[in-house]
């Protein structure tokens, strides 16, 4: 019995529409589950309040220590280029100027893979970094990236960021995110440090 030739090849051609359509909503799906923030907090992952890393000392810090103080947050990885080491150059300068004031220095990896404490350890040397002042974390990339999303509402990724600091109060409210490496984001960084340490009761005021 022979096949009628008229049905094949519109058969074909529906068949071959078909595998097209369907790799195409693969494709998509595939890229979306990599490109796509992590999954927002739920019942069982509830939102960071508060949160525990390595510093480059190799003892936990936690960022209850913080409270009281204005602070300073930022992203970095050590094997960085030219934007970490000018954002990182420039929150020197402020560490200088603020940080006998009070001011918490808090730079936090996104590449804890290979930013080890010891790593840090060498990294913080290259921007006199006090380490009464100014810490260097690392830990689980996971966590990291629930501390940027849930504290700082920024995404994290993995040897990705941006040069922007995130300006936090004495009671831990965010109040200002700049870019430092930018002159007119680095005044107003500048700008409001002042307004926060003049703000609430801070001991560290009255030492110049």
């Amino acid at each position: 019995m022979m096949t009628n030739r008229k049905f094949v090849l519109p058969s074909i051609l529906l068949l071959v529409a078909c595998t097209i359509a369907a790799f195409a909503v693969w494709a998509k799906h595939d890229r979306s589950a990599v490109l796509s923030p992590p999954p927002k907090a739920g019942p069982t992952n509830p939102p960071l309040t508060e949160f525990a890393l390595d510093e480059r000392s190799g003892h936990p810090f936690y960022s209850s220590d913080l409270f009281g103080h204005v602070w300073v947050a930022s992203f970095f990885f050590a094997q960085c280029g030219a934007n970490c080491r000018t954002m990182n150059m420039t929150i020197s300068e402020l560490q200088r100027e603020f940080g006998p004031r009070g001011v918490r220095f808090v730079s936090i990896s996104c590449d804890p893979q290979n930013d080890t404490p010891e790593a840090l350890q060498e990294y913080a040397k290259l921007f006199q970094a006090d380490d009464r002042q100014w810490v260097f974390l690392t830990g689980d990339f996971d966590y990291i990236q629930r501390i940027g999303r849930d504290m700082l509402d920024v995404f994290v990724d993995r040897k990705s960021h941006n040069t922007d600091v995130f300006l936090v109060d004495q009671t831990g409210q965010i109040r200002g995110r700049y870019n430092v490496i930018a002159p007119s984001e680095l005044a107003k960084t500048t700008l409001l440090l002042h307004e926060l340490l003049g703000e609430a009761e801070n001991p560290w005021n009255n030492k110049e």
